[in-house]
């Protein structure tokens, strides 16, 4: 998988955000883990960032799983791409 894979999803995570009736506050979450994703893909090489990114993607999983499951599955694919980049 490569990086332009990950910038797919993170474009059609941005795409779905932009279609939710959502309130601020979770549009705000939901950017900066955007954010968050795009700056440590720059940082592939260091172990460190890696582990706390997929952190930070499985606990945004969890928290909109419910309300969000379009949100939730293009995270779940995002991991998955994290995960067969090696991270």
């Amino acid at each position: 998988m490569s990086q332009e894979d990950l910038q797919q999803l993170l474009n059609e995570l941005r795409t779905e955000l932009s279609e939710l009736d959502t309130d601020s506050e979770t549009s705000q979450e939901l950017q900066l883990l955007i954010n968050e994703i795009e700056d440590k893909i720059e940082e592939l090489e260091e172990s460190h960032h890696q582990h706390a990114l997929t952190d930070s993607v499985q606990e945004n999983i969890v928290k909109f799983e419910v309300e969000h499951p379009k949100i939730t599955a293009i995270l779940n694919d995002i991991m998955l791409k994290l995960s067969n980049m090696g991270i």
